[in-house]
């Protein structure tokens, strides 16, 4: 059961640990249908549990790379269900948008995922894009790291500084909700089921987020989380903000105020809830947040001029 007072990085830890425990169930279920694995293979997380952000309630999103040939395919997405059954009744809701290790395309061989990877950057539609930013966050979390590591290291070579790629990345992130009005309140929902709240995720976090995902390209940096990603890039750049210490403060904040009963919903925030201190460090992370990404933007699509 999930302790009530754990810190964001406890919390994390322990979304974690239920996600190895359904592996590991899985692996288990598997064998006894299938038989051993008939390769080496990867599960891992990517989206919030991939930069490990997740909140109190998470929705799945993860995939399979897995060392063989394509026709093994079918034992590996058997065990991508089982993995996905397991973490539904853990209380993990399947993804809407299928990013899961029981479809086809979230579970593939070494090489097919080179080929994904391709295709994608090829494509260069606004899916694929997505598709691309999600894989960017995918973190290993059981089996041979490896895997995910290689083809990890070959995506962000290929998202070359001034690039294209790049310029197509930051424009499919640039797409952001205002958080603060022109006399200073924050926004909120104007009718429905979440009037008079605003989304903590999209007005708070997500600038930061998509920044420091764009500089992660630039760099080459292979850490997931946004903290570790904006600390691998402080005093390399004047544009980077002293921000991992305030968006770990913001992690915090959300997990106080947040929704505990439902998945749907639990990113929007009544900012009534908020004291007199905390409403001014929102705006303030939200002022914040929104340069940085400008300027990221700026300056990165500078580079793409430049070329």
């Amino acid at each position: 059961m999930l302790n009530e007072t754990l810190s964001q990085h406890q919390l994390n830890q322990w979304h974690d640990q239920q996600a190895y425990n359904a592996c590991e169930c899985a692996v288990t279920i598997t064998e006894r249908a299938w038989g051993r694995a008939p390769a080496p293979f990867v599960f891992f997380l990517t989206g919030s549990g991939g930069r490990k952000e997740q909140s109190v309630r998470s929705d799945q999103d993860h995939g399979i790379i897995f060392w063989g040939k394509d026709e093994e395919q079918a034992y590996f997405q058997y065990l991508g269900e089982q993995i996905t059954h397991q973490l539904e009744k853990a209380g993990y809701p399947r993804c809407e948008g299928k990013v899961m290790s029981n479809h086809a395309a979230w579970c593939q061989s070494y090489h097919a995922w080179f080929s994904q990877i391709d295709e994608w950057l090829e494509e260069n539609s606004w899916s694929s894009l997505r598709y691309l930013l999600i894989f960017s966050d995918a973190r290993a979390l059981y089996g041979a790291k490896w895997l995910l590591d290689d083809i990890k290291n070959s995506l962000f070579q290929q998202i070359a500084p001034g690039s294209n790629a790049m310029k197509r990345l930051i424009e499919n992130t640039a797409h952001r909700q205002r958080g603060i009005n022109a006399i200073g309140q924050i926004l909120t929902v104007s009718n429905g089921e979440y009037q008079g709240t605003f989304n903590f995720k999209e007005q708070v976090l997500y600038p930061v987020v998509h920044a420091a995902r764009l500089w992660a390209f630039r760099e080459n940096l292979q850490p997931t989380s946004t903290i570790e990603r904006l600390g691998a890039l402080q005093g390399k750049h004047s544009n980077t903000p002293q921000v991992p210490g305030w968006f770990e403060k913001a992690l915090e904040l959300r997990l106080k105020y947040c929704r505990r009963d439902k998945t749907e919903g639990i990113h929007f925030i009544n900012p009534g809830y908020f004291t007199k201190s905390e409403t001014a460090l929102v705006k303030k992370w939200m002022t914040d947040g929104a340069r940085f990404m400008r300027k990221t933007e700026q300056q990165l699509l500078h580079e793409c001029k430049k070329r």
